[in-house]
């Protein structure tokens, strides 16, 4: 309807979607595994004006430092869009990564004080299909929406990953106990 006429404008037809990851904005439930990190909630105030974004830490270990969750697919190749919301803290750059849990699948880079992709969208192992990624969408406070899309394979996992990276090129960290990212709102679709 027009809001001054009351006129109807005809039908708004849209596609339903649905978030395929579980707590999606609470990240210590157990549906999300972390690998050398920890989770400090409450951390600073998320997109929606709540204090409920996370920072999601290093550990003192050298490697993959992030969180994870997998969801059971259809054994198809089906196009999967996963984004979160991330924060500069100490570490400036995220990653987000989907794959099939095996070695397979799409990662891409992103500079948290540019609000740029800093390393293209590119496949792992057998890689995803038809791979994309936008520039993060700034949507004020320092936060930034960040989205990964790709053709998954045919097993019937999908993984949404992601975490903090030191130089936008690698997410192998040297971490220290203390330096993280803050992270809200992720999604899978």
């Amino acid at each position: 309807c027009d809001p001054i006429t009351g006129k109807s404008l005809g039908l708004l037809i849209e596609e339903s979607r649905t978030n395929l990851l579980l707590y999606s904005a609470t990240f210590s439930n157990a549906a999300w595994t972390l690998t050398n990190a920890t989770l400090t909630a409450a951390a600073t105030i998320a997109p929606d004006g709540t204090q409920t974004a996370f920072n999601l830490v290093s550990n003192t270990s050298t490697g993959l430092q992030a969180i994870a969750q997998t969801v059971t697919k259809a054994a198809s190749a089906l196009a999967y869009t996963s984004t979160v919301h991330f924060k500069a803290n100490q570490y400036t750059y995220s990653w987000l990564q989907i794959s099939d849990g095996a070695g397979n699948g799409a990662i891409v880079y992103f500079n948290l004080t540019t609000g740029a992709i800093s390393t293209a969208v590119a496949g792992i192992g057998t890689a995803f299909t038809a791979l994309s990624a936008t520039t993060p969408t700034s949507i004020g406070n320092g936060w930034y929406r960040c989205n990964i899309t790709g053709t998954s394979n045919t097993a019937t996992s999908l993984v949404t990953q992601f975490g903090s990276s030191t130089n936008g090129t690698s997410n192998s960290v040297v971490g220290n106990g203390y330096s993280g990212v803050f992270i809200w709102g992720a999604q899978a679709e």
